[in-house]
């Protein structure tokens, strides 16, 4: 039996081959028009979160640090009774810049997190600006995510005992600038609450009075990550994590490993942890659930090409 092969004008080949073209070409568009829309919208949310957060500190009288040079808000005094750890200036200003939320945005979508998932995460008070671009990204994407924010910061972070970070976080959700608040607190400084002042705990345990939010504790290290999986575990329920984001080298998170080998952005795989005590971040990771390091915030910069910004 022999086959006809029937004969197509090369016009018409030049046709289909063309609207073939043009289609891929339009769906590629309209797949990279979301992605920017998205980005766009969560650099949109931070930019009214820092709004929100000036504010708010105007209202409550509190006044702006001398190293705030463009009055974020979010920059704070080298030294407080909030300090538990030495921190960067220069990082805590590039932080400020509402590009950091499309970062995060991306960084979400690198680790394979869709609308409507649900996300675990960790703030302390040393980067308000990041905790504020993963806010702004979780709200942008459409996420549940499942907060512990803890009180304790790093130099030039959210370090004014009148307004911690959980009093930036509570202006945010009472301004209606993202529509979540944490699920649990923590005074932060590990789990003998080590500030590197006197009266630091008092003051942040104040500050988680003011929230109305529950704390979660422990007698040690391990209690304390203990606790935070349960607040995570009970929050998702019956839905998987799709991802953990940390912001900071909060022990609870990141353990008492050499944080320095612990790259920023997606993990691919978290350096070994031997010499020390694993933080929430390994447990997440054993459940083979990605992890988002946000620290190391001019290498993150650099990465993206905003390298000396400043807020």
């Amino acid at each position: 039996m022999s086959w006809i092969v029937p004969r197509v004008p090369l016009r018409r080949l030049a046709a289909v081959s063309l609207a073939v073209l043009l289609a891929a070409v339009i769906a590629e568009r309209a797949v990279m028009g979301d992605r920017e829309e998205r980005r766009g919208r969560a650099s949109r949310v931070m930019a009214e979160g820092l709004a929100a957060i000036r504010e708010a500190r105007l209202a409550q009288g509190v006044p702006f640090s001398p190293d705030d040079l463009g009055k974020t808000g979010i920059v704070g005094e080298e030294m407080s009774p909030l300090v538990t750890t030495l921190g960067s200036l220069p990082a805590k200003r590039q932080s400020a810049d509402p590009v950091f939320a499309a970062i995060v945005v991306d960084l979400l979508e690198r680790a394979g997190v869709r609308e409507g998932d649900v996300i675990a995460v960790g703030f302390s008070g040393s980067l308000p600006g990041l905790n504020l671009a993963v806010l702004a990204a979780a709200s942008a994407l459409g996420l549940d995510p499942i907060i512990i924010s803890s009180v304790g910061a790093s130099q030039w972070g959210a370090t004014d005992p009148a307004f911690t970070w959980l009093d930036m976080e509570r202006a945010l959700w009472e301004r209606a600038v993202v529509p979540f608040r944490a699920a649990a607190v923590a005074v932060g400084g590990g789990a003998r609450g080590s500030f590197l002042l006197e009266d630091g705990e008092g003051l942040a345990r104040a500050a988680i009075r003011r929230s109305g939010l529950p704390e979660v504790s422990g007698a040690t290290h391990e209690e304390i990550v203990a606790r935070r999986m349960e607040v995570y575990l009970a929050g998702a329920g019956r839905r998987a994590i799709a991802a953990f984001v940390n912001v900071g080298g909060a022990s609870a998170s990141v353990g008492f490993c050499d944080q320095s080998r612990i790259p920023p952005g997606v993990v691919a795989r978290l350096p070994r942890c031997t010499e020390g005590s694993q933080g929430v971040m390994h447990r997440l990771a054993a459940r083979r659930i990605p992890v988002i390091h946000l620290l190391q915030v001019n290498r993150l910069g650099r990465r993206y090409g905003i390298a000396g910004k400043a807020g």
